[in-house]
């Protein structure tokens, strides 16, 4: 019976710890990866807008290569959306771009599955001496006490995104033409 006290108290205290740092965590969260590329800003800005050519750099397309993608709306403009259904690893949800300048690109991020979320994700093209930074982003908020995973999650999605920049980086690197193997 001492045993099971002590087990009880130090889960109660372990709940109590948690529950008091989730106080202290922002809710909000941000995470940013950059790199340069040496291509032309419209090649890079074509990739990042077009959801036909997201697919083929996306750092999520290997989780499932039976994932169902559908894109609807116009191409490349604000509306433009992006759904997907995956495995558990891939989950499911959608994508819909809700600004698109040659400098920005505004998107709202609603995951479905594993668990429900939204977001606001980003890119942003500054142009510099030789190619052009190209930050992705995501912002959002995380309700008490799910705030205590935002130190993982931002590891996990700052890895994701790193992937996908390099891989963006390969993709336009090697194909540097406008329209070449662009969408359209």
């Amino acid at each position: 019976m001492k045993v099971f006290k002590k087990i009880m108290l130090a889960l109660i205290i372990l709940i109590t710890l948690l529950i008091g740092l989730s106080f202290i965590l922002p809710k909000s969260y941000t995470v940013e990866k950059s790199i340069r590329i040496e291509a032309p800003a419209d090649i890079i800005y074509d990739q990042a807008v077009h959801w036909e050519n997201f697919r083929d750099w996306s750092p999520w397309s290997d989780l499932d290569p039976e994932m169902k993608t559908e894109i609807t709306g116009t191409p490349g403009e604000v509306g433009s959306k992006y759904v997907w259904e995956g495995n558990k690893d891939a989950g499911s949800g959608s994508q819909t771009i809700t600004g698109a300048s040659p400098e920005r690109v505004d998107i709202d991020l609603h995951f479905m599955e594993p668990f429900e979320s939204k977001a606001t994700t980003y890119f942003t093209f500054q142009p510099k001496e030789t190619g052009v930074e190209v930050v992705w982003g995501m912002q959002g908020e995380m309700p008490r006490p799910m705030n205590l995973m935002s130190f993982f999650m931002k590891k996990s999605i700052g890895s994701d995104y790193q992937k996908g920049l390099a891989r963006l980086k390969e993709r336009c690197e090697s194909n540097p033409v406008p329209g070449a193997d662009n969408a359209e």
